[in-house]
């Protein structure tokens, strides 16, 4: 069996899982993943998504005694849980591990060898089929129907925009707002009935563009945090609500941004500094 940690924020999870599942598959072995709550997640899976649609797959929230067994060894539990692991597992991988990094081309489906094999990982360390991330995700009926009221003011050339903000110091500092308003004023010049839809963690960012553009804005009134429940589930919304719109003008390095594109197959414009669209 593949155990697997997904780690991070909402994206970068989402496509650990996907990878999971994709190597579970190669190596014909069944996947447990571990699901861990955390600051930077603050709400349990099947809180945010229905049951993955796989049989393969067993996916379970994690318990007060998986802390010392599945949780990642660092700082914070004394690298505790690596004691067990060692003991538990035939192979071991963490997420600072290069060989999780799909441009090695690492061959997973040779280093498990029909062995019990623990991962953990942020990345999309092993290749997955086209469409993976939509396949296997579908936010619980109540985002669902969050996702219906956001899009509902959609056209088929409504742009959506993701502003990265709070702790992404790369995005604040390679994507800082003008640059996004000088898109969006290009996009309107080439197209006068052109709208766009703003997910961002950043209200005053979002005041700023509701009070230069006005209702060319389209905005989803939510708490923004990532560290509680609703936060979270309004993350999941936000995310599928920018895959329903023509193309997404991203934030640097965002996985957020990337993955909300990957979702429905749409070009994703990442705003830099030196890189601009």
């Amino acid at each position: 069996m593949i155990t697997l940690v997904p780690v991070g924020g909402m994206a970068n999870r989402l496509w650990s899982i996907a990878s999971g599942v994709s190597l579970a598959h190669a190596c014909h072995t069944p996947l447990r993943i571990v699901w861990f709550k955390d600051q930077g997640l603050n709400g349990e899976f099947r809180q945010l998504f229905q049951p993955i649609p796989d049989e393969r797959i067993i996916l379970r929230e994690a318990h007060l005694s998986d802390m010392l067994r599945y949780d990642r060894p660092r700082r914070k539990n004394l690298y505790l849980p690596h004691l067990w692991q060692k003991a538990a597992f035939g192979r071991c991988m963490y997420e600072e591990d290069e060989r999780l990094l799909m441009d090695n081309r690492f061959d997973f489906p040779q280093w498990i060898e029909k062995k019990d094999a623990y991962i953990a990982s942020f990345r999309r360390f092993y290749p997955y089929p086209s469409g993976s991330c939509r396949t296997l995700f579908h936010p619980v009926p109540e985002i669902e129907t969050r996702i219906e009221e956001i899009t509902a003011e959609f056209t088929p050339q409504t742009i959506g925009i993701h502003l990265r903000r709070t702790d992404h110091v790369y995005s604040i500092a390679e994507s800082p707002l003008s640059l996004f308003i000088e898109t969006i004023e290009k996009e309107i010049e080439a197209n006068g009935q052109i709208n766009f839809y703003l997910a961002t963690d950043s209200e005053e960012d979002k005041q700023q563009l509701k009070k230069r553009f006005g209702n060319r804005i389209l905005t989803y009134g939510c708490e923004l945090s990532r560290n509680s429940l609703k936060g979270m589930q309004a993350g999941v919304a936000e995310l599928w609500a920018l895959s329903h719109t023509a193309q997404i003008i991203g934030s640097h390095r965002s996985t957020y941004s990337q993955l909300a594109a990957e979702l429905s197959g749409i070009e994703c414009h990442m705003i830099r500094k030196n890189e601009k669209p």
